[in-house]
């Protein structure tokens, strides 16, 4: 079974100790389909990219504790250090980025947040940000992050 372009093991995968809330999200959520399918198109990108995470605190305004999809290079069951690309909230209308990745003509004050000296880009318009992933998002510097050694 095949949902828009993403294999249901990769649902299953991330679903497997989740709720109806979670599992719903990744089969309807636009951000997540737009973000796997962009990073799926590139073989650069490690193949096990996303994972369900619990919660993480000092993120931006929202998201904190809150449950979440990680784009990360992931070991054998964490994420690797400095390596996460997107962070994707299932309960906030939103998806946000390292700003690092984001190329410089799209970042403005009103889209930054810093926590802990951590700068996050939070878009706007989620899925209208999402719906052109190759021109919002540096996929050289998403290659460099998601391979760099920690």
């Amino acid at each position: 079974m095949i949902i828009e372009g993403i294999e249901i093991q990769v649902v299953n995968e991330l679903t497997k100790h989740a709720e109806d809330e979670l599992r719903n999200f990744v089969k309807t959520s636009q951000c997540f389909k737009a973000m796997y399918q962009f990073l799926s198109k590139n073989n650069d990108i490690p193949k096990r990219t996303c994972k369900y995470i619990g919660g993480y605190t000092d993120q931006p305004t929202g998201c904190n504790s809150q449950p979440l999809i990680l784009f990360a290079r992931l070991g054998s069951e964490r994420a690797e250090n400095s390596t996460w690309i997107a962070r994707l909230p299932v309960r906030a209308n939103t998806i946000y980025f390292p700003e690092y990745i984001v190329p410089v003509r799209l970042r403005r004050s009103e889209l930054k947040q810093i926590v802990n000296n951590v700068h996050y880009f939070v878009p706007l318009d989620s899925e209208g940000f999402m719906s052109n992933c190759s021109e919002n998002l540096d996929m050289n510097r998403i290659t460099t992050r998601l391979n760099s050694i920690t």
